[in-house]
């Protein structure tokens, strides 16, 4: 118990401190950053970001988005705020449909440039690092964080995760090849014999998965599943290795 409540704790750290750093970051992370150097034909540090969280996503799943992600940081923040979980459904939709827009978007973007002329992983960075004097910069900062928070209020946590993420279609992708494919990587090991059907999975779940569900088929894929592990950790008997 000790040794799964410090893996918590490293996880939860990581995640805010990434939120904390998120101003500093943010270009990297940015959809607009993306289409900005499309119109000069460049393939930004964004761009090559994206396609590694595929990459990625072929071997861990949506780790990132439990380990890593700045959203993440600040939705555990909000927990604080409230315990409700956005639910899975619409918004699933509407995710893909932005996801499609935009990547038509960049695509007829590098058209009318010409094609591709370049790569620059600084692109938009200072030495790395964005824009920390840019006006700009701050103002989407605060409106990221601002919309994050009122998506959590109306519809629960999460819900920008769920509803509006330019990331996670990339990597939705991904676990559906991986999990199709059946590649060797990261993955939730359930153990039917061992539930005693306490659901404590399920609540700690912070993506709403119905998890002791996944336990009973023992099949624990589950393309919203964001690795955290915190099933497996909170589970009394072990029932869910990760």
């Amino acid at each position: 118990m000790k040794k799964t409540k410090s893996r918590q704790n490293i996880r939860k750290a990581l995640v805010f401190g990434m939120f904390l750093l998120f101003p500093v970051i943010i270009n990297y992370l940015s959809p607009a950053v993306i289409l900005m150097g499309a119109s000069e034909g460049i393939i930004t540090g964004s761009a090559i970001l994206f396609g590694l969280l595929f990459l990625s996503s072929l071997f861990f799943g949506r780790a990132w988005c439990g380990w890593v992600c700045t959203a993440s940081g600040l939705h555990q923040a909000c927990t604080a705020v409230t315990d409700r979980k956005a639910k899975t459904g619409w918004g699933n939709v509407l995710r893909f449909i932005i996801w499609l827009v935009w990547l038509a978007m960049i695509i007829l973007t590098f058209v009318r440039a010409g094609g591709v002329r370049g790569v620059d992983p600084l692109y938009m960075t200072e030495n790395g690092i964005s824009f920390l004097g840019s006006e700009m910069i701050i103002f989407v900062y605060l409106i990221v964080v601002i919309m994050a928070f009122v998506m959590v209020l109306i519809w629960g946590n999460r819900a920008l995760c769920k509803y509006l993420c330019w990331m996670a279609p990339f990597m939705i992708i991904g676990n559906k090849i991986r999990y199709a494919l059946k590649i060797p990587g990261v993955y939730l090991k359930p153990k039917k014999d061992l539930c005693i059907q306490c659901k404590k999975c399920t609540t700690v779940c912070p993506m709403d998965i119905d998890v002791e569900a996944m336990v009973q088929k023992e099949n624990c894929q589950h393309n919203e599943c964001i690795m955290c592990l915190q099933c497996a950790d909170v589970c009394p008997k072990g029932a869910i290795k990760g």
